[in-house]
């Protein structure tokens, strides 16, 4: 930033290229969505990301719900006593800073996007006295508005599609395995401990309980979704490495399809 010594970094060291929105989504590219946030400041981006549920409870049938934190300039300077800065909007950008979600919310989310901006409030659902049970709880309570092309809401979705199946997509080896249907998702870092300017970030060094969580969210089929997912692995490292969680799951709702069981462990070696 102008007048600010701070580096924020990307994954990529050598860079992405040209970069649009499309490749910034399919790469997991910061620096675009630093830059776009940038743009946008935290006011524009709490009121557009509250419509997909950021900030406040899902309204699920279960207590002690958290709402997590979506913020705002009004919100720090209640919260904090102190004012909104510039730089911190960049760590928002990319899902972090002050910006903490739920599981829950993502997936909400998640399921508003692959539904066009169809808000559905989710539900646990116990038992179903008639086959319609499931699709009414389903049903959609309104529509996120938005006054730009409608168009919008598909470009997203080929573009998460393309995350897992299209060339340089950051679950792309996910996507190879994938048969009988295709999926689109997102592959997501946190992290969780803070590195110093000009260091550089070691999993060998900084411990297992440091080690970055790591996120998907999906949905699929990809061209008529069925099912939204979530997937987080605390200290799981990359979201990459997880999305072979969401494809079983995938794989057990539409193809009724079991993971493989796992291994037996190793016997342990005897001191005798």
């Amino acid at each position: 930033m102008p007048g600010d010594s701070h580096q924020f970094r990307d994954w990529k060291k050598g860079g992405h290229g040209v970069v649009d929105l499309h490749k910034a989504i399919v790469e997991s590219c910061d620096t675009y969505f630093y830059q776009l946030s940038d743009r946008m400041g935290v006011d524009r981006f709490h009121d557009w990301m509250k419509n997909f549920g950021f900030g406040a409870k899902t309204g699920i049938d279960l207590v002690n719900e958290k709402a997590a934190t979506l913020p705002s300039v009004q919100w720090k300077r209640e919260r904090l006593k102190a004012p909104w800065y510039r730089g911190e909007m960049m760590s928002v950008g990319i899902g972090q800073g002050y910006f903490t979600t739920t599981p829950l919310q993502l997936a909400m989310a998640t399921a508003i996007l692959a539904n066009g901006g169809n808000h559905i409030r989710p539900h646990l659902l116990k038992a179903a006295s008639n086959t319609n049970a499931f699709d009414n709880i389903n049903k959609s309570d309104h529509k996120v508005p938005y006054a730009g092309d409608s168009a919008d809401w598909e470009r997203m979705k080929m573009s998460m599609r393309d995350v897992v199946h299209g060339p340089g997509g950051t679950a792309r080896a996910t996507g190879y395995k994938v048969q009988g249907y295709e999926m689109a998702g997102k592959t997501g870092t946190a992290q969780v401990k803070g590195i110093k300017q000009g260091a550089k970030y070691d999993e060998a060094t900084v411990g297992e309980r440091f080690w970055d969580h790591a996120w998907f969210i999906g949905f699929a089929p990809a061209d008529k979704p069925k099912i939204a997912v979530v997937v987080l692995v605390e200290n799981g490292k990359h979201g990459s490495s997880v999305a072979p969680i969401a494809r079983a799951l995938f794989d057990f709702e539409l193809l009724g399809k079991l993971p493989p069981p796992p291994a037996p462990p190793t016997p342990e070696a005897s001191d005798e």
